[in-house]
C-alpha cells in the first residue's frame, strides 16, 4: 500500500490528539478529579510513575494538545513522508520515525533524573513529559537531508532555502517552551535535532531526489555529507572560515615543531620496490573511480 507507514504515523497523531483533548475537556467540567489524573498518568509520561506506566514512554510522542505542534506535525508528515516512502524502503522509514518518537523521550527521561539528582527538586520528575516537539523537527532535518535544493516560497517575490526551516522552527520552539515554561519540550527538541542529525549522517544511505531519478550511494560515500549541509548558507560560510583558520593555525604549530627537528640524525630509508608502488597507484586509482 503507497504511503502506508505515514498514514498509520497520521492515524496515531490523530488518535492521541483527540484523547488528549477529550481529556482537557473533561477536566473543564469536573474540576480535576482524581479519574482525570489517572487518565493523564495513561497517556503522558511522568518520570517519577514510569515503572507504572512503562508505556507512556512511547504514546507520550503522540499525545499533543496543541493545535499548532499537531497542525504542523500532521502537515509535515504528510509532505516528508511521501519522499521517505519514496526514496526509502519501509524497514527504513519504519526504523527512523520510530526512533524519532522514542529516543528523544528516552534522552529527556534521563535528563530529567540527572537534573532531580542535582537539585533535589520533585517539581523536575512529577511534572509531566509530552508532546510532538522533536519530531517535528526531525522531519524538518530529514526534508534538509532528502531535498537539499528546495526552497519554500513565502511570497511571489521571496523564497528562503529549506535550511532555514529546522532554525525558524527551534526559535519558535524556544520562544514558546520558555513563555509557557515547557523545559520538558525544549529538551524533547533539542535531543530531536541531534539525534535527527546523527541517524541522517551516520545510519542512513546517502540518498538525493533528482526529480524523476533518485540516486543511492553506498556506505563509503556518506563521509561526503557534513553537518554543513543541514545548515543555512551564512552559517556555512562562517563556520568554515573558523574552521580553515583553526587547521592553518595547527598547520603552523606543527611547521614549528618540525623546524626543531631538523637538525636530529637522519636515517635513511630503503626505496619501495616499484611493484609495490605501482600496485598502490592502481589501488589509488580505482579506489578515487569508485567514490
Amino acid at each position: 500500500m503507497k504511503e502506508a507507514i505515514t498514514h498509520v504515523f497520521l492515524f496515531l497523531f490523530v488518535i492521541g490528539f483527540f484523547l488528549r483533548t477529550c481529556i482537557h475537556l473533561y477536566s473543564m467540567f469536573t474540576l480535576y478529579t482524581s479519574f482525570h489524573t489517572y487518565m493523564l498518568l495513561c497517556v503522558n509520561m511522568v518520570p517519577k510513575f514510569l515503572y507504572m506506566f512503562p508505556w507512556t514512554l512511547l504514546t507520550c510522542c503522540f499525545t499533543e494538545n496543541n493545535v499548532i505542534f499537531f497542525s504542523l506535525c500532521v502537515v509535515l508528515l504528510k509532505l516528508v513522508g511521501h519522499h521517505m516512502e519514496h526514496l526509502w524502503s519501509q524497514r527504513d522509514v519504519v526504523l527512523f520515525l520510530y526512533s524519532l518518537s522514542l529516543l528523544p523521550n528516552v534522552f529527556t527521561l534521563l535528563t530529567s533524573y540527572v537534573a532531580h539528582v542535582i537539585t533535589d527538586n520533585d517539581a523536575i520528575i512529577t511534572s509531566p513529559i509530552y508532546g510532538n516537539g522533536a519530531f517535528i523537527i526531525g522531519l524538518l532535518i530529514a526534508w534538509v537531508y532528502l531535498k537539499p535544493a528546495h526552497r519554500i516560497s513565502i511570497s511571489p517575490s521571496l523564497s528562503l532555502p529549506i535550511q532555514y526551516a529546522p532554525f525558524f522552527y527551534l526559535a519558535f520552539a524556544v520562544a514558546h517552551c520558555v513563555t509557557f515554561s515547557q523545559y520538558s519540550r525544549l529538551v524533547q527538541i533539542v535531543f530531536g535535532f541531534f539525534y535527527a542529525w546523527f541517524y541522517l549522517l551516520i545510519l542512513q544511505p546517502v540518498t538525493f531526489d533528482l526529480g524523476i531519478h533518485s540516486i543511492e550511494l553506498g556506505k563509503g560515500s556518506r563521509r561526503r555529507i557534513s553537518f554543513y549541509d543541514f545548515l543555512p548558507q551564512p552559517v556555512q560560510c562562517f563556520l568554515k572560515r573558523t574552521e580553515n583558520r583553526i587547521k592553518h593555525f595547527l598547520f603552523d604549530e606543527r611547521n614549528n615543531d618540525k623546524g626543531l627537528t631538523e637538525t636530529l640524525p637522519s636515517f635513511s630509508v630503503p626505496k619501495k620496490d616499484h611493484r609495490a608502488e605501482a600496485e598502490r597507484r592502481r589501488t589509488a586509482a580505482l579506489h578515487s573511480l569508485v567514490n
